[in-house]
């Protein structure tokens, strides 16, 4: 299952690659693709990319929508976790009492650790996917022109 689950990505991948735009259309479409779905949108982020799709016609929609599918819930549970120990270290263990309930404070301290590293973890992501997805992009076109 796991096997089938790689190659489907892998698949899915290569045909991003090989979109006939330029190299920095699919790197940015990828790029932002990746940066919706690394964050916390509660299941919004494909309605964002059509958003921006709409707004930005330049934009790679195939390589935008095509993160989506690499960056699956399956794949993002490290990537949450990683946010919130960047999080937690860059916060320290200081804790903030800002309401009665000790519940809320707990929900609060938890969150904002969380939102602070996923910030942090989804624009390096998107921006080191960026020159990967470039690179990649401008070697198979390269390729495809010899050929």
């Amino acid at each position: 299952q796991l096997s089938k689950i790689s190659t489907t990505i892998k698949n899915h991948f290569r045909k991003v690659i090989s979109i006939k735009k330029s190299p920095h259309s699919i790197a940015l479409g990828f790029s932002i693709g990746t940066l919706l779905a690394l964050l916390p949108t509660f299941g919004f982020a494909p309605f964002i990319g059509v958003i921006l799709v709409i707004l930005f016609t330049k934009l790679n929609k195939f390589s935008l929508f095509g993160a989506f599918i690499i960056w699956n819930p399956i794949v993002l549970i490290p990537f949450y976790y990683l946010s919130f120990k960047l999080g937690n270290l860059l916060l320290g263990s200081t804790p903030i009492v800002r309401f009665e309930f000790t519940i809320l404070n707990a929900i609060h301290l938890l969150t904002l650790r969380f939102l602070l590293g996923n910030l942090i973890v989804s624009v390096t992501i998107s921006i080191i996917s960026y020159f990967i997805i470039k690179i990649l992009a401008e070697k198979f076109q390269r390729r495809k022109q010899i050929s």
